[in-house]
């Protein structure tokens, strides 16, 4: 899980490298999710949120696919500042109950 875990600060380190090319390591590191409004994000960006996001929606197999998309979960707040987040958090609550 640690390994997963930085993977999914890795892919949202990255997407905030690109949006703020200027931006100093430190800066960026500093940077919340309230920061990351899409008014905010290049279109560059975002299109690479969306790749992962679909990237992560071909994954066939259940817990894969559940964990992954957990990881990645912040970047739906890049793309639609979060709009989507709530019926994917949902959707993800229920997916927990196939889990046996």
């Amino acid at each position: 899980m640690e390994i997963v875990e930085e993977f999914g600060m890795n892919v949202f380190r990255r997407i905030k490298m690109l949006s703020f090319p200027k931006y100093s390591e430190e800066r960026i590191d500093e940077l919340s999710i309230k920061d990351l409004e899409a008014a905010n994000i290049p279109e560059g960006s975002q299109e690479i949120c969306r790749n992962w996001l679909l990237k992560i929606s071909s994954i066939r197999e259940l817990i894969p696919r559940t964990i992954i998309e957990t990881t990645l979960l912040r970047l739906y707040f890049v793309v639609d500042n979060g709009v989507k987040a709530k019926k994917v958090l949902y959707r993800l609550s229920r997916t927990n109950r196939c889990f046996g």
